[in-house]
């Protein structure tokens, strides 16, 4: 990911390096939400933990954000075409759950996905 420009790309690499490696980077996409309760009340301080999400600085597909006290979150820096899984923990309330299964965006895409219904 490349946050100055907003491009993103993903290669992963099997057996040996070819001699040369062309990397196309592509306009990188946003998954934006809220996190509620049964009573469509927001949950704050939720660590999201998201599996194939890549940090812009170490590249870590392991990359941990955390939402506000409203309950928004925000993810950027999302490779076009590649699924993520995103899991939520918040340990005031005691839970740990999968938040997004297998979710894909397009190349500059903003995915709203509004408010989305934590289950415990």
């Amino acid at each position: 990911y490349q946050a100055d420009t907003n491009t993103a790309a993903y290669v992963q690499l099997v057996g040996a390096a070819p001699a040369l490696l062309s990397i196309q980077m592509k306009p990188a996409a946003t998954i934006r939400g809220r996190l509620v309760d049964d009573a469509g009340l927001p949950i704050a301080d939720t660590r999201l933990r998201g599996e194939g999400i890549i940090d812009n600085n170490t590249g870590d597909p392991n990359l941990i954000v955390a939402n506000d006290e409203d309950g928004r979150f925000e993810i950027r820096g999302i490779v076009p075409g590649h699924k993520y899984t995103v899991h939520g923990f918040n340990q005031a309330m005691a839970f740990r759950s999968e938040i997004l299964n297998d979710i894909a965006v397009a190349v500059a895409e903003v995915k709203d996905l509004g408010d989305i219904q934590v289950k415990r």
